[in-house]
């Protein structure tokens, strides 16, 4: 029978192995549990004001993060990893992945709705 995400495994007591190393069933217990509860609790939405284009935004939130581009009139967007390198999406709108340090690059005449969702 499956173990549900929240059942301990009481029936491989102790623990430990009694020589203070944490038994594997119990490690990956508390790793089911924490990645549990991390993803049971998502991050605040957010929004961004675009400045002056072509405007840069660098993801420093903690992790991925889903930017929602939208509206205004977009020409190009790129995405880039060490901020110099800009490779362009083929999109004006959309969503994209930005892994933590990420940047991204939004050229437009009219400008565009910016919104977060940090995973």
């Amino acid at each position: 029978m499956a173990r549900e995400v929240n059942e301990p495994p009481y029936d491989q007591n102790p623990w430990d192995d009694r020589q203070g190393r944490v038994r594997q069933i119990w490690a990956d217990w508390f790793q089911r549990v924490s990645n549990h509860v991390n993803q049971s609790k998502p991050r605040a939405a957010g929004s961004v004001t675009p400045g002056v284009s072509p405007f840069t935004w660098q993801n420093n939130y903690s992790g991925v993060v889903q930017v929602l581009v939208s509206g205004g009139t977009v020409s190009a967007l790129a995405i880039s990893r060490d901020g110099t390198a800009f490779l362009p999406t083929g999109q004006t709108s959309g969503v994209m992945c930005l892994a933590q340090g990420d940047k991204l690059r939004v050229t437009y005449t009219a400008a565009p709705t910016i919104n977060l969702l940090p995973l």
